[in-house]
C-alpha cells in the first residue's frame, strides 16, 4: 500500500505510521462499496485481470483493476496486484463538457423543431415546387432529422450520467411492437434493396415488461446500423426466443461485420469503428447511439450484447424480463 492510497483515504487513514495502512485496512474501508476479496479470488480463480471502472467511494469515483501475479501461465498464481485510481475529477470534467453541451442542445432543439415542422408542410403540399426543388426540400428535411436525433441522443446521455432518465414501465405485446419496427424501416431498407425478415416462434410471445418509448428507441438504433452498415441487396433477420423467464432478441445483418477490437469498446461512450466499416456506410454519427442502448437496457434490468465475425455480418442481442402478468400474444 503507497502514499497514493493514504490520499485516496484521507479523512481515514491513521495519522501515526504508513505502516498502519495495509491490505485489511484497505479492505475494510472499502467494504462499504464493494468486496473487494471477491474481485481478489475471482481474478487469481480465473488467471485474469478484472476492471471495475467507475466505483463509487463515499465522494469519490474510482478505477479499479485487480490482476493476478502468474510466474507462468502453467502455474497458479502467487498473488494479486490491486491497482485503484482516483478519477473523481476525470468524471467531474466529463460533467462539466457534457452540462455545458446539453444545455447548448436543448436550446436547439425547440427552434429546429419549428423548422422541421415548416418544411414538412411544403414538402406535403409541394405545390407550386419543380421535381429538383422538392428534392432540394427532402434533402433538408432529412438532414433536419439526423440533427433532431443527434441533440436528442445528446440530452438522453446527459438525463443517464445524471440519473434522471425516467422509466415508464408497462407490458408491452412484444409481436405488435415488432412488426411495427420492421413497418418503419421497411422504406428505409428498400432504398437499398435490403430485405428485413421477422422470425418468430410458433408458440405466443409473451409480453415483456418493460418502456415502450425507450425501447423503441434502442431497436430503432440497432436496426438504423444494420440497414446503414449492409450492403445493397443484403439481408436483416430479427429473430425472438423465451428464456428462462427473459425474451431474447435477436437482430441479425449480413453486413461486413465487426472486428474483435472494436467489439470491446463498442457500447462505450462516443466510440466510433474506424476503418473499413466507417468507410462503407458515410456513416456521421456521433458515437452514443450504442452507449444509450446499453444504458437503457441496463435500467430494464436486461442485457445487450453483440456477436460478429469481420465479413460475415453482426448479430445485436438484447435480453429483457417477461411481464409478470403473464400476458402473451
Amino acid at each position: 500500500v503507497n502514499q497514493a492510497m493514504k490520499d485516496i483515504l484521507t479523512g481515514d487513514a491513521p495519522k501515526d505510521g504508513f505502516s498502519h495502512v495495509d491490505m485489511a485496512y484497505v479492505e475494510e474501508r472499502f467494504k462499504e462499496s464493494f468486496s473487494m476479496d471477491q474481485y481478489v479470488a475471482e481474478c487469481l480463480d480465473k488467471k485474469a485481470a478484472i476492471e471495475l471502472r467507475k466505483v463509487a467511494f463515499r465522494k469519490k469515483f474510482l478505477r479499479i483493476l485487480f490482476a493476478p501475479v502468474l510466474l507462468s501461465s502453467e502455474q497458479a498464481p502467487i498473488g494479486a496486484v490491486v491497482l485503484i485510481e482516483d478519477i473523481t475529477k476525470l468524471i467531474e470534467l466529463d460533467r462539466m463538457k457534457l452540462d455545458f453541451v446539453s444545455m447548448a442542445a436543448h436550446e436547439l432543439r425547440t427552434p429546429l423543431t419549428s423548422i422541421i415542422g415548416h418544411i414538412s408542410i411544403l414538402v406535403e403540399e409541394g405545390a407550386g415546387f419543380d421535381t429538383e426543388q422538392k428534392t432540394f426540400l427532402n434533402r433538408t428535411l432529412v438532414s433536419a432529422h439526423e440533427l433532431l436525433a443527434l441533440i436528442n441522443n445528446i440530452l438522453n446521455t446527459s438525463k443517464i450520467e445524471r440519473g434522471t432518465l425516467l422509466l415508464n414501465k408497462r407490458p408491452i405485446d412484444w409481436k405488435k411492437l415488432l412488426d411495427q419496427l420492421v413497418f418503419d424501416h421497411k422504406t428505409q431498407a428498400n432504398d437499398k434493396h435490403i430485405e428485413i425478415h421477422l422470425d418468430l416462434p410458433k408458440e405466443p410471445l409473451p409480453y415483456v415488461y418493460g418502456d415502450t418509448l425507450q425501447i423503441t428507441e434502442v431497436f430503432n438504433n440497432l436496426l438504423g446500423n444494420a440497414i446503414t452498415y449492409t450492403q445493397e441487396n443484403g439481408k436483416i433477420t430479427i429473430k425472438a426466443s423465451v428464456d428462462a423467464g427473459t425474451v431474447i432478441t435477436a437482430v441479425t445483418d449480413t453486413g461486413i461485420g465487426i472486428s474483435k477490437e472494436a467489439q470491446e469498446h463498442l457500447f462505450t461512450k462516443f466510440y466510433r469503428v474506424t476503418g473499413a466499416l466507417d468507410e462503407s456506410s458515410n456513416s456521421k454519427g456521433t458515437g452514443l447511439g450504442l452507449y444509450i442502448s446499453k444504458s437503457i437496457i441496463d435500467l430494464h434490468h436486461g442485457k445487450i450484447w453483440v456477436e460478429s465475425e469481420h465479413g460475415k455480418g453482426s448479430t445485436f442481442y438484447v435480453q429483457l424480463p417477461v411481464s409478470k402478468t403473464g400476458k402473451s400474444n
